[in-house]
């Protein structure tokens, strides 16, 4: 066996087709979009297996991580990786080398989008990973560490491949201790605001994670309570990026979020929403406003990082795979069952605000529970739209919920609820990505309308051709 760097499109996939998702229930969309976020440098990854077959040429024994290689090469995240030539594995060969495949490009089933070697020969949309590399959302190492280990070896043969591939490296081997599994999720109930005891940060104030808007923060509360969690509590702080230095955190936020607790309720004892024949019923994390009467710095520089008398979210850290479940743009995964965008339809139906931004933890056996529970949605930083666009920077007022239901292809669930025919018609005004959208504020992040097309000359065949060809890059049906 030798080891040797190469250009990921110069290798070939010896299948012709690959499902649209990995063993750990990520999309390879979903997996591509959070290592394009994250810096992963060559000597994070480990090296991936390829044989050399007779006509020369090499093939890759991991088809759905050589597409995800492929598509960060594609917008330029990665150029050569470490590969590992090994001799001919004959079982698994015959299992999987297709003869009859155009060993160049791969057919993702499902979403029928094509990886290639070129730009040109791949309807992958890779917009919507240059989003995440342009957005620059942090991903702790830990939890790259997670998104890789759960990039199975693949298709046909999964279950009997070793689960070999990339793996991150922890900066810090202690945290790596620290996120061993946990056997629960803190419930939040009633806790009052008492404060008496102070928060401890163990990473130096290192943000573990961001969105557009906001760095994240682990913290403990020590020496008694803190807005009335508990001493020993897990927490997590939310701070605004300098680039929002307009934008404060007030009670507005936290009543959002208490307000969209509010209707989760009212889903759960309407609906009683259930996964593999047990309650799935939906939580969101309460949130409370926290400030500091002196500046807290970063130990190693000094620099501060949490100015005094600056208001910041608080609340209980989620523990689990988190993860994104819909946006405010129209877009949702296809992984992350029926029951978040049911809720976001429902919400409109029902009460016309349309609950939406949906991201956090889906709780399935063997991770942590809940209040007892093995099945449930934990959300946190919700958005909600309203037709007077009265709830902060992600409501986007009655456009954004028409984009958002142009993308919305109501489920099993809709139906079953009769709330089909309750929704405005659709009409597609910026993209529909992951990442949330914003109102037009002073920082970049307003929402993008899409570009007119003037390159044509439109009859109805051609203009329906136009259109599909437009709706084909924003279709969140994969």
């Amino acid at each position: 066996m030798t080891s040797r760097f190469v250009d990921p499109c110069l290798i070939l996939f010896t299948q012709s087709s690959i499902k649209d998702a990995f063993q750990n229930g990520l999309s390879l969309e979903e997996t591509a979009c959070q290592l394009a976020s994250k810096d992963t440098q060559k000597r994070d990854i480990q090296m991936m297996r390829v044989v050399e077959h007779t006509d020369g040429r090499a093939y890759s024994l991991d088809n759905r991580r050589l597409a995800v290689f492929r598509l960060l090469r594609l917008v330029g995240k990665c150029g050569k990786i470490k590969i590992m030539v090994i001799p001919k594995p004959d079982a698994e060969w015959r299992k999987k080398f297709d003869p009859s495949a155009d060993h160049s490009k791969i057919l993702v089933r499902g979403p029928r989008w094509i990886v290639g070697a070129t730009r040109l020969d791949t309807t992958f949309p890779l917009d919507r990973i240059k989003a995440a590399m342009r957005d620059s959302v942090l991903v702790s190492d830990a939890r790259v560490c997670s998104i890789l280990e759960g990039m199975d070896s693949d298709d046909d043969a999964e279950d009997d491949e070793v689960l070999a591939g990339l793996r991150g490296r922890p900066a810090r081997p202690k945290q790596a201790a620290k996120s061993a599994p946990r056997k629960k999720n803190a419930s939040d109930q009633r806790r009052g605001d008492k404060s008496g005891g102070n928060l401890h940060f163990p990473d130096d104030l290192e943000p573990f994670a961001a969105g557009k808007s906001r760095y994240t923060y682990r913290c403990r509360v020590q020496r008694g309570c803190v807005m009335g969690f508990p001493e020993g509590s897990y927490l997590v702080l939310k701070a605004f990026k300098p680039g929002f230095a307009n934008h404060q955190i007030t009670s507005k936020d936290v009543a959002m979020q208490q307000e969209v607790a509010r209707l989760a309720a009212l889903f759960n004892d309407n609906v009683q929403p259930k996964q593999n024949q047990q309650p799935c019923l939906i939580y969101v994390r309460d949130a409370a406003i926290v400030s500091f009467a002196r500046d807290v710095h970063k130990q190693s520089t000094g620099k501060v990082v949490l100015p005094r008398g600056e208001s910041f979210l608080l609340e209980r850290e989620i523990f689990g795979e988190f993860r994104k479940f819909n946006s405010n743009n129209g877009w949702a995964t296809k992984t992350g069952g029926e029951i978040p965008q049911a809720f976001s339809h429902w919400t409109w139906a029902k009460y016309r605000k349309l609950v939406c931004d949906l991201q956090g933890y889906q709780g399935k056996p063997p991770g942590p529970k809940y209040l007892g529970s093995a099945y449930y949605y934990l959300f946190t930083d919700p958005a909600i739209m309203s037709i007077d666009g009265s709830y902060g920077l992600t409501d986007m007022g009655m456009r954004g919920i028409e984009n958002w239901f142009s993308a919305h292809t109501c489920s099993g669930m809709c139906h079953a609820l009769g709330i089909t025919a309750d929704r405005p018609v659709g009409r597609r005004t910026m993209s529909v990505e992951s990442s949330s959208s914003y109102r037009e504020t002073s920082n970049s992040y307003a929402p993008r309308a899409l570009a007119p097309r003037n390159d044509l000359v439109f009859g109805l065949g051609s203009l329906r051709e136009a259109l599909q060809e437009e709706l084909s890059d924003y279709d969140s049906d994969y």
